[in-house]
């Protein structure tokens, strides 16, 4: 049925994966990168997520 993760719960989709279930998940990225450029707000789990190194 075209659903999404919940984004409090845990699963195993990554960066690649929202690539496809999110048209302007690069759009997202960048708004994420201006507010916390220094990933300050980042924890190992979501920086998988946002395929941040």
């Amino acid at each position: 049925y075209g659903g999404r993760p919940h984004w409090g719960k845990m699963h195993s989709l990554k960066a690649a994966d929202f690539k496809k279930l999110y048209p302007r998940w690069d759009d997202a990225l960048a708004v994420r990168r201006d507010i916390d450029p220094d990933n300050r707000f980042v924890s190992p789990y979501m920086a998988g997520l946002f395929a941040i190194e």
